[in-house]
């Protein structure tokens, strides 16, 4: 049986879809629980038990905003660091099997397509919180996942500058802050895989190259007929969030072994996508 931790999330949710479509046993949590998901708060993990019959668990709680664990760093950390080690160390003490994810922010962007296998340097307190959790939970039993910008994390963003465009507003957006999107659906097949054929250690998904926010928000006028001229650049928006100038996005995609649907398409081809279907 599987275990997704976060299954009212946006990657824990329709990675628990995808488990009971493809007639998979899975239990999946919540903070609070209701309806078919059980309750566990990442800042009291203890009060948790564990499912009987759990082979393999897919973390993907936590405060996942960047101003959040810039302004709270102490909370967040318990949540994304204390919580979540916790949890998963207790799972392995079952004999569960854990893939947690994490994110390219474990690195500064500096280094072009970091492998697996590079030493992170975050420059932000999410990526340092990220970074920390995965000094802590090595072994047999645990296999860390670093994912780029999933597109469909950013349709709130995108609804609110379309509705600024047509509004006839001026748009002004980040000219140095960089994401390489992949999407929802390629994510949680490559999961499902892999939750299928675990194997420990440490693997990345990303896209194929970035975008600043100012880039992406042109595409967004064009790809609506808006007038581009609307949409402003400004090098100090986001920066505040980063105590080390963020450089580029990507990563050098590794696959788990065994696994043929860590497949992601184009960048530009998820982003025009998204945008267009907005």
């Amino acid at each position: 049986m599987m275990l997704v931790v976060g299954a009212e999330g946006l990657v824990g949710r329709a990675l628990f879809q995808a488990f009971k479509e493809s007639g998979v046993p899975a239990v999946g949590t919540g903070r609070k629980g209701g309806g078919d998901l059980l309750a566990l708060d990442l800042a009291q993990p203890e009060k948790f038990q564990i499912p009987k019959g759990v082979r393999t668990a897919v973390l993907c709680a936590g405060v996942g905003g960047l101003a959040a664990c810039a302004s709270d760093p102490v909370f967040t950390r318990k949540v994304n660091v204390q919580g979540s080690a916790s949890l998963a160390q207790a799972l392995a003490l079952h004999g569960c099997q854990v893939i947690y994810l994490s994110t390219n922010l474990v690195f500064d962007g500096d280094q072009p397509r970091p492998f697996s296998t590079d030493s992170p340097r975050p420059g932000c307190e999410y990526g340092v919180q990220k970074a920390e959790l995965e000094k802590l939970l090595q072994g047999k039993f645990f296999a860390c996942v670093r994912l780029t910008k999933v597109m469909e994390s950013l349709r709130g963003r995108f609804g609110e500058w379309l509705a600024s465009l047509r509004a006839g507003e001026i748009l002004s957006t980040s000219a140095k802050l960089r994401f390489s999107p992949v999407s929802l659906s390629e994510v949680v097949r490559a999961l499902a895989e892999f939750a299928n054929k675990f194997s420990p250690g440490t693997f990345h998904i990303s896209g194929d190259r970035d975008f600043s926010y100012q880039e992406a928000a042109l595409l967004l006028a064009k790809a609506h007929s808006l007038p581009t001229e609307r949409v402003t650049g400004d090098d100090h928006a986001g920066m505040n969030l980063f105590f080390r100038a963020p450089g580029g996005g990507c990563l050098q995609v590794q696959a788990p072994p065994g696994c043929s649907d860590w497949r992601f398409g184009p960048s530009l081809s998820t982003l025009e996508r998204f945008l267009k279907d907005l």
